[in-house]
């Protein structure tokens, strides 16, 4: 199950701090942000999606190699983010 306040607090955190962007912890929460887009609750979803944004923003000032990383990680979501636009998710929710 996933909590949708740790969600939010990551997003906080990797907008307010933006070295951590390149961090390996900021890498490997991204799984756990895919599955808070897979989750189905609104507010998870969101917060997810700002905060891969929020990631995807950085790539090109980090190193390479982290950036790829996080690019191949962060591919996953979109099949999840293709099946939430189908699905008639309100308007607002996409960057």
């Amino acid at each position: 199950m996933i909590n949708v306040e740790i969600v939010r607090t990551l997003n906080a955190i990797l907008a307010t701090f933006p070295k951590l962007r390149a961090s390996e912890a900021a890498t490997e929460c991204i799984p756990h942000l895919i599955g808070a887009l897979k989750s189905g609750d609104k507010e998870a979803r969101d917060s997810a999606l700002d905060t891969i944004y929020t990631l995807r923003q950085s790539w090109i000032t980090m190193p390479t190699e982290t950036a790829r990383s996080q690019a191949v990680l962060a591919a996953e979501a979109i099949p999840v983010i293709q099946l939430m636009m189908k699905s008639n998710t309100p308007e607002g929710s996409f960057h």
